[in-house]
């Protein structure tokens, strides 16, 4: 062999062992990062369209810290704890931004935020609408703005409320329906700014020709310009009263905290097991004027399956009920109350049952009109189709819940809810107001606020249930007549006067 053949032969070999050694090193240096990008199944779920080891790990340190070394880990970490947190571990999937572009989707998984990414993972990724919405939007778009038939966007910006009310955020997440629902049952009466550009106060005292009409009732400012969208939104400088020359509010202890129970002029206790409509109109009217209202009530805990008025309900209203009440100090309170949907299955709950712990009976407020038809209880009208609303009838709005009293002969209607401050007898305008008022002063004597007077928006309805009295299926009876009564009639049959 000649030396220009050999000086060649051992380049070649020089070569193919370096190359050998440098791959051997690149392999060996990078084994873990290799073998992690290759770990995304759990659970036979392939998490590559939403995970990638190195996004996640140079992204939280907390899962550098403990899973850095780890790839199984950290993709467990992040099935089981991150996307519960709607964490972002990849470079092409943000699932905040996969939520707030899709209003479809909050519709169906609302806060159960795993269900976004598994969607990307299965059928999102296939079509190019959703590969563009999976990054890139940073706020929510599409957010409802109409709640009983009242578009709200001249006053309320999802964004813009859950940013300024952290309760709010805590509470609704990233449901928008919640949110609008917590804004116009609770955030109106207290003024909560909801947009950048309106704020009740300002425009109260910008407006003070409104003042005659409206008094101080936020929630009239709030539906007037909402509705028309007049009036000026700037205070003229002779309208501001500096703040160091307000006086301090005064707060005035209930009435009912000075009141016994035996003032009350309605019984105490339920009627169970009869499964009239009677019986059901007058079991919503037990817990009324001294129940308070509790975000969350009667959902994780028993007491919409329970039989009776509770002590607990009452405690609670003695210490707490006064004109300062804000049930957003007390959230998720569970035990010392009702929320709109936990009345009315605490409601049903003792007209049916005899016992505490049997069924449960809590919706949604929005489907439980829906739920009663499906369970063959009732007939169900979608709103325009029957602006008729019977005695009994359990109508369900987008986010609420109420229970009809009867139509008086104005065409107003009377109705029973938990509505913030608590269970109270509430009117339409007109005659049905009226009679609201007069019938909490005078059997509901522990109540220490003024009637509220719904707005029209309440007689716009996604489902109105009317019960079925007769028939295969049929719950409950009605040898009364209660459901072709008036309004002033059944609280004469109920009330006895």
């Amino acid at each position: 062999m000649n030396k220009k053949v050999e000086t060649k032969r051992k380049n070649i070999v020089s070569s193919v062992l370096a190359v050998l050694v440098f791959g051997c090193l690149l392999l060996f240096g990078s084994v873990s990062a290799s073998a992690a990008s290759k770990v995304t199944v759990y659970n036979k779920v392939d998490y590559a369209r939403v995970y990638d080891f190195d996004y996640y790990t140079a992204h939280y340190s907390y899962v550098k810290e403990h899973y850095g070394n780890d790839p199984a880990g950290a993709l467990r970490y992040f099935v089981k704890k991150g996307m519960k947190n709607r964490h972002r571990a990849s470079e092409s999937f943000d699932v905040n931004s996969y939520i707030n572009a899709n209003k479809s989707l909050r519709r169906l998984y609302k806060n159960n935020y795993k269900k976004y990414y598994l969607h990307y993972i299965k059928k999102g990724y296939k079509k190019a609408a959703y590969r563009n919405r999976a990054t890139g939007y940073t706020t929510m778009k599409n957010y409802v703005t109409k709640y009983a038939g009242v578009d709200y966007s001249r006053v309320y910006d999802f964004n813009y409320y859950v940013a300024h009310n952290a309760d709010v955020k805590k509470k609704v997440g990233v449901d928008d329906v919640a949110a609008l629902e917590d804004f116009a049952e609770r955030g109106m009466e207290l003024g909560l700014q909801a947009n950048a550009s309106f704020n009740v106060k300002t425009y109260m005292e910008a407006n003070p020709s409104l003042k005659s009409q409206f008094g101080s009732s936020y929630v009239r400012y709030y539906e007037y310009y909402a509705t028309t969208g007049q009036g000026s939104l700037t205070v003229t400088e002779d309208l501001i009263v500096p703040i160091e020359e307000t006086e301090p509010t005064k707060t005035t202890p209930a009435t009912s905290q000075k009141l016994p129970y035996t003032s009350r002029k309605y019984a105490n206790q339920t009627i169970n097991g009869q499964k009239t409509l009677k019986s059901y109109l007058q079991n919503a009217l037990v817990p009324c004027g001294r129940t308070l209202y509790i975000w969350g009530g009667g959902w994780d805990d028993s007491d919409a399956s329970i039989i009776g008025y509770q002590a607990k309900w009452e405690n609670f209203f003695n210490s707490h009920a006064s004109a300062g009440y804000d049930y957003t100090n007390y959230r998720y309170s569970y035990g010392n109350g009702l929320d709109c949907s936990g009345f009315a299955a605490w409601t049903a709950y003792n007209t049916f049952y005899t016992k505490s712990g049997g069924a449960w009976l809590v919706y949604q407020s929005t489907t439980v009109a829906s739920t009663y038809k499906a369970k063959g209880w009732a007939t169900l009208a979608k709103n325009g189709s029957d602006q008729n609303f019977k005695p009994g009838d359990v109508v369900s709005m987008d986010g609420h819940v109420w229970i009809s009293l009867g139509e008086c002969s104005d065409g107003s209607v009377l109705l029973i809810h938990s509505s913030p401050k608590g269970v109270q007898i509430s009117g339409t305008a007109g005659r049905a107001a009226t009679l609201a008022a007069y019938y909490m002063k005078k059997y509901f004597p522990e109540w220490p606020y003024a009637a509220r007077t719904v707005s029209s928006s309440y007689l716009n309805y996604v489902g109105k249930a009317t019960w079925r009295l007769s028939g295969t299926g049929h719950i409950m009876s009605d040898p009364d007549g209660i459901q072709k009564m008036s309004a002033e009639n059944v609280m004469k049959a109920i009330l006895g006067s």
